[in-house]
């Protein structure tokens, strides 16, 4: 399982490699390839999940996620602000008072 992993692997390197070179005619000609190599890593890759027992996690609900979690520290940031804004009016009125 090993070796497969490793040849996955290796082709996950080779596929990326062939998108950062050639030319866009060069790659259209051998776009058939391309999928091809690209499902074999797809196909290497789930295998190896589940050899390892490894769960598969879906980046983009992970990525909403901490961006949703990121808006709300956000807003209760500002909200703290304004309430810390608001304590040192009350103390600078008050201040202006005992003056």
């Amino acid at each position: 399982m090993v070796t497969k992993c490793f040849r996955t692997l290796h082709k996950i390197h080779t596929f990326v490699e062939t998108q950062q070179k050639g030319s866009k005619v060069k790659k259209f000609f051998h776009k058939g390839e391309l999928n091809a190599l690209l499902r074999d890593c797809k196909t290497g890759l789930e295998q190896g999940f589940n050899f390892f027992e490894i769960q598969k996690v879906n980046f983009m609900t992970d990525i909403v996620k901490m961006r949703q979690d990121a808006e709300q520290k956000h807003k209760e940031s500002i909200h703290d602000k304004q309430n810390v804004f608001g304590i040192l009016q009350k103390l600078q009125l008050n201040f202006n008072v005992a003056i």
